[in-house]
């Protein structure tokens, strides 16, 4: 059964750190959802399964997007 979560990264990330946020881990982990960036961070909503949405929370707190100074 797929589960949906709602993810925030605070802090100004740069804009090609949030694209692969988008792209790269969520589709590699079989995740379907939207990134959202803004001067407050980057909201994440993906929905999938809940191994997928584990291993990518995994992945962003292991290698978390470059900050913009």
């Amino acid at each position: 059964m797929n589960e949906r979560r709602h993810i925030t990264v605070e802090g100004i990330v740069q804009g090609s750190a949030s694209g692969r946020l988008s792209t790269d881990s969520p589709v590699k982990n079989g995740l379907a959802g939207f990134v959202l960036n803004d001067t407050a961070g980057v909201t994440i909503e993906l929905e999938g399964e809940p191994p997928a949405l584990e291993n990518f929370l995994v992945h962003l707190r292991e290698q978390p997007p470059p900050w913009r100074a």
